[in-house]
């Protein structure tokens, strides 16, 4: 349910491109994260980042993507890192966007993907707009790459 809401108010938002590219993480937040990592508290980082990402952060959804990517403080999990990446970009973060947008291409599903890589673009994302023109290169749709260049 929580995610079927998620999605629609995502799909139903009348809010302008500005408004779908915040990730509403204060900088702090991660700061606390970080040195909570550092002391080797990674669960303290993981609960309050994890927090966070509930009460509506895409910013923090990417953080706990990167600590599930990259094991940091934690198993590696990819699974739960694309589904973290995935719930970031719900809440408008441009990198989870980014990185889901790649997860959706991986496995097939490639109007998934262009839509998260688009919106990423949009938000001034640099990484997905060179991932935009370098698939639609590869597609033979160059005037398509052409635009976005």
């Amino acid at each position: 349910n929580r995610l079927l809401g998620v999605s629609a108010a995502a799909l139903m938002s009348a809010a302008g491109p500005a408004a779908s590219c915040e990730s509403n993480l204060d900088p702090t937040a991660t700061t606390v994260a970080d040195q909570a990592i550092a002391r080797n508290h990674p669960s303290a980082a993981y609960g309050a980042m994890y927090w966070t990402a509930v009460q509506g952060s895409g910013g923090a959804y990417r953080y706990l993507a990167r600590m599930l990517e990259d094991g940091r403080g934690v198993a590696r999990s990819p699974y739960v890192a694309r589904h973290m990446n995935w719930m970031g970009s719900q809440y408008h973060d441009a990198d989870a966007m980014f990185s889901a947008a790649k997860d959706f291409y991986a496995d097939g599903h490639s109007k998934d993907g262009d839509d998260l890589a688009e919106t990423a673009a949009r938000c001034g994302h640099p990484e997905a707009l060179l991932l935009l023109v370098s698939r639609r290169s590869s597609e033979g749709r160059s005037s398509e790459a052409l635009g976005y260049l």
